[in-house]
């Protein structure tokens, strides 16, 4: 029986062995078919192994990857803020969020959007002609450039945004009921960091 286990945790591990253990507290005077013998046999009864943890693989948890829990964070945000905003004026987060872009920079072009709100171009021009179409948005052509087109907000959309905006804000002040401003302003700092590390492409 001790054979056979042996035998299928030698054929199992033979790959890998050179790579997870070390080899240095082995007997000298073992060769390498002995070698492989007398690691397979500690393994099997069970005796510890002393691992080369430089070139171990890492078995971290995903939410012990800060890009991880952004990522769970944001995809739960959105389901919130999607709900809230339905119910309460029929609007999609991606609508919210323009309405909310196009407050702040008044007759901007698509272009400007879409470098501010960071959306794909082409999507940005289907949710905007969704948008003009429901008469929240109006686009006037640009006096020298025809191809440019800039954006505006309807009277109704105005409406809408001041109608949805305690809200908004409520939710925000629940969100942050536990947050101190010390740990907000940390906060905000390190998401600066993170945000611009994540335009480095060179990751190996």
């Amino acid at each position: 029986m001790m054979m056979l286990l042996q035998q299928r945790t030698r054929a199992r591990l033979l790959p890998s062995l050179s790579m997870c253990f070390s080899f240095e507290l082995l007997p000298k005077s073992l060769g390498w078919q002995e070698s492989i013998n007398y690691l397979t046999c500690q393994i099997v009864s069970g005796s510890l192994v002393t691992m080369n943890t430089h070139d171990a693989p890492s078995y971290r948890t995903p939410s012990s990857f800060v890009t991880f829990r952004l990522a769970r964070l944001q995809s739960s945000l959105n389901a919130q803020g999607t709900a809230l905003l339905k119910s309460k004026a029929g609007l999609s987060l991606v609508e919210w969020r323009l309405i909310q872009t196009l407050r702040m920079f008044k007759n901007a072009s698509l272009t400007e959007i879409a470098d501010h709100v960071q959306m794909d171009k082409g999507q940005l021009s289907r949710k905007i002609k969704s948008m003009v179409e429901k008469g929240l948005l109006s686009a006037n052509t640009d006096k020298h450039d025809q191809r440019v087109q800039h954006l505006a907000l309807t009277p109704k959309a105005e409406q809408l945004s001041a109608q949805i905006m305690p809200f908004m804000e409520a939710r925000q002040q629940r969100l942050l009921a536990d947050v101190s401003p010390e740990d907000l302003e940390v906060f905000y700092r390190v998401v600066d960091k993170i945000e611009a590390a994540s335009k480095y492409r060179g990751v190996e």
